[in-house]
């Protein structure tokens, strides 16, 4: 389950950076020039995910909280910024940060049951 919680971790983070580039992208809406701004993805989770190995692979034990850099996964198309098109990602993205945070809580609330009835 580890490498479960693992993923939905980095997804969090994603979600939270994704959250905070969205909200860029709206408050430049009436900004000359300005391009839309994304967040890949795959190549966020790619890094996040080869960053957790790396501790796995070193022989300490470390809570890490690094994620990967926004600005390392962020692209600019080349087009400006349509509010709606925002607003609806803003949503989805609220959505799946809701459904991978109630993971993680689901899981711990398992844990503590565990622990709270003695492994019975």
């Amino acid at each position: 389950m580890s490498n479960n919680i693992n993923l939905i971790k980095s997804f969090l983070n994603y979600s939270a950076d994704k959250s905070k580039v969205i909200n860029q992208n709206i408050a430049n809406i009436n900004s000359p020039d300005y391009k839309r701004r994304d967040i890949d993805f795959s190549s966020y989770l790619q890094k996040s995910l080869n960053a957790t190995s790396e501790l796995k692979n070193s022989n300490k034990i470390v809570q890490s909280t690094s994620k990967p850099s926004v600005d390392e996964n962020i692209f600019i198309e080349d087009r400006g910024v349509n509010i709606e098109e925002e607003m609806a990602e803003l949503a989805k993205n609220t959505i799946n940060f809701k459904f991978a945070a109630k993971r993680i809580s689901g899981y711990y609330k398992n844990i503590q049951s565990v622990i709270r009835s003695g492994g019975r």
